[in-house]
């Protein structure tokens, strides 16, 4: 009897709300979202420094670095791979001093007067 009303149910397009499969479906839902929520907020965390990164002796990640010259991370990883930007390896992972990459940037720098050095930075004249 029970289940003729089921079928009856089915057939005239009712959708059984408290049924275990729907409350697994939403469950594994839930649970997916809270997976990308936890690998996002990860991605997001830097490696303690002990500083601020405001400090000129702070250690800065890939991510960090990009964010202060408003770079992608791979761009920053191309150019320590080359050579073209200042950072040593801890383990498998580049960092960088926050006063490395100051001195990197002064030594870039151009004015708007046109003084300074070219556009592709010191070592350029050389070669």
């Amino acid at each position: 009897m029970i289940i003729n009303r089921l079928w009856a149910g089915v057939a005239a397009g009712i959708v059984v709300v408290n049924h275990p499969a729907a409350e697994v479906g939403a469950h594994r839902q839930d649970c997916q979202q809270e997976r990308e929520q936890d690998r996002e907020n990860y991605a997001s965390q830097s490696m303690p420094t002990g500083r601020g990164p405001d400090d000129e002796g702070a250690v800065m990640t890939v991510r960090e670095v990009a964010d202060y010259l408003h770079c992608h991370h791979s761009t920053v990883h191309r150019m320590v791979e080359h050579g073209e930007l200042p950072g040593f390896k801890l383990g498998g992972d580049w960092r960088f001093r926050r006063s490395d990459i100051d001195e990197w940037i002064a030594e870039r720098y151009v004015s708007p007067t046109g003084d300074g050095p070219s556009p592709m930075g010191a070592g350029a004249a050389a070669r």
